[in-house]
């Protein structure tokens, strides 16, 4: 029998990869600006709780340690060929003349994974080793049935979140000596968004007996727009436009009402052909980072100083690339190259 999978949902992770890219190439520019300063904060969002409502549909042991080898590999994968970039661009020598001695080297990587998912490699390390730690903890508390200790955590960090991005003039004397502490785009940068998925997969049902039409979506995309107009027009964000907009208080009801509309809206296909394109949307994310960082260079922009032709080649050699590493990793002998994106 011809294995079938989602459509939609694959289709949604690309779309959430393109919003990404518009996020990281193009955040201060008029247009592409305000759409970062909006939707583009769903695409971490989807993205997390894509793989944590499909890990808690079936969370079994062995599902589990197949899903944090799969995000722990890609992260290790990418940190050794993000490793000459980060030698390139002074960091790692930055890193190095700030720890003298082995010891210190040690619990100095420890705090960059903690605090920023060892960023210094590439900008999406966060992401990947936030995502596998938040799995953890939220199936750990499942599994023990301690879940308010994940909504104390939760709540905690989307606090700071809110604080250090889109509400941060709240407390303006206290943020920027709080701000060196904040680890919400670090290790737990993802917890929020796993949650969700949580209770997602526990009240599917009800919710998808609501969410079915598209005046839902107008309301997830009318409560993104009008928190961001808020927190411009009150100057609780007083970062440029599309920087430092991660957390929105309705976020998380804007996140659940795209993807349960998208179940409820979903088409089957052949799994072998829809695969590509949930593997397209992984590359599309690691890649874009070296992308960002060649045509900085040649454009010689720096943020928040982009262009739209630095833009939209970002988006084009990004896609390019990704496409290029899975036709090759189609080939018999680099097979291995699949450990990038599966």
């Amino acid at each position: 029998m011809e294995k079938k999978r989602n459509l939609s949902i694959d289709l949604l992770r690309v779309i959430a990869a393109f919003s990404i890219l518009i996020l990281h190439g193009g955040a201060c520019l008029p247009i592409s600006g305000t759409i970062a300063a909006t939707i583009s904060q769903y695409g971490v969002p989807i993205f997390a709780l894509i793989t944590g409502y499909f890990y808690f549909k079936n969370p079994t042991k062995k599902r589990r340690r197949k899903v944090i080898n799969n995000i722990l590999w890609i992260w290790i994968f990418w940190m050794l060929v993000y490793f000459p970039n980060a030698i390139y661009n002074g960091t790692l020598n930055v890193f190095f003349n700030a720890h003298p001695n082995l010891i210190a080297i040690i619990s100095g990587f420890f705090y960059l994974i903690i605090y920023r998912g060892a960023q210094c490699f590439y900008g999406g390390a966060w992401y990947l080793i936030s995502l596998a730690v938040c799995l953890l903890i939220v199936d750990f508390c499942r599994r023990h049935h301690v879940m308010w200790i994940s909504w104390i955590a939760t709540i905690i960090v989307y606090i700071a979140g809110l604080l250090t991005s889109n509400y941060q003039s709240l407390f303006p004397k206290f943020l920027p000596q709080y701000r060196n502490f904040v680890v919400t785009w670090g290790l737990f940068g993802t917890l929020v968004w796993v949650l969700t998925a949580y209770y997602v997969v526990k009240y599917e049902e009800v919710l998808r007996e609501y969410i079915k039409t598209w005046h839902w979506i107008v309301l997830a995309l009318g409560l993104t727009f009008i928190e961001f107009a808020v927190t411009r027009v009150c100057k609780f964000n007083v970062c440029p436009p599309g920087f430092n907009n991660q957390y929105f208080i309705t976020l998380p009801i804007s996140i659940v009402i795209i993807f349960v509309y998208t179940l409820n809206h979903s088409k089957m296909a052949d799994a072998k052909k829809v695969k590509f394109l949930r593997d397209i949307s992984t590359l599309m994310y690691v890649v874009q980072f070296s992308v960002k960082d060649i045509l900085g260079i040649m454009y010689k922009v720096t943020e928040p100083y982009y262009t739209y032709p630095y833009l939209f080649n970002t988006i084009f050699w990004t896609v390019i690339i990704s496409l290029l590493i899975w036709f090759i990793s189609q080939l018999p002998y680099f097979n291995w190259l699949k450990k990038s994106y599966e």
